[in-house]
Formats: structure tokens, C-alpha cells, sequence
């Protein structure tokens, strides 16, 4: 298996949300594009095969047009119109 890693991290309206180095971010490509492709509302869940426990979630927002994301101070929400 081939294995590639790199320092991710997630960040909205300038506050970093989520960081882990050595994270397998092909993995998380591969997951991310089929729960796009899925279009079902559902919540992401990415857990990857290197870990027992899931390393990102977030769920689709309608109300407010973003996404719901865990941070570490608690729930975060994020509007797509958020400041890039």
C-alpha cells in the first residue's frame, strides 16, 4: 500500500479549526470525492485504516449555506460566505 502523508490542517474564518501532521491525505481525497458523489445530506465521517478513531467529521449546514464542523472549543459553524 502506498502511503502518503502531509501536515493538513483546516482553518475558517482565520482560526485553525483542525491540524495533524502525517495525516493520509490521499485517503481522505478517496473518501471525500464519494461522499460527494453521494449527494445524500449525510454527515462526512473520514476514518482511515491507520487510526481506530475517526480523525474528521463535519455535516452539511442548509440553514446557513456551510458546514458544522467539530473544533476544539466545541461545534463550529461555518458559512460558505465565510471570508477565504
Amino acid at each position: 500500500m502506498l502511503r502518503i502523508v502531509a501536515t493538513f490542517t483546516v482553518a475558517a474564518e482565520e482560526i485553525e479549526l483542525f491540524s495533524e501532521e502525517e495525516f493520509p491525505i490521499v485517503e481522505l481525497a478517496a473518501q471525500l470525492d464519494y461522499w460527494l458523489r453521494r449527494d445524500d445530506g449525510l454527515p462526512f465521517t473520514y476514518d482511515s485504516a491507520e487510526s481506530e478513531d475517526v480523525l474528521l467529521s463535519f455535516k452539511p449546514e442548509r440553514k446557513v449555506g456551510g458546514l458544522v464542523l467539530p473544533s476544539r472549543n466545541g461545534v463550529r459553524t461555518v458559512s460558505s460566505r465565510s471570508k477565504s
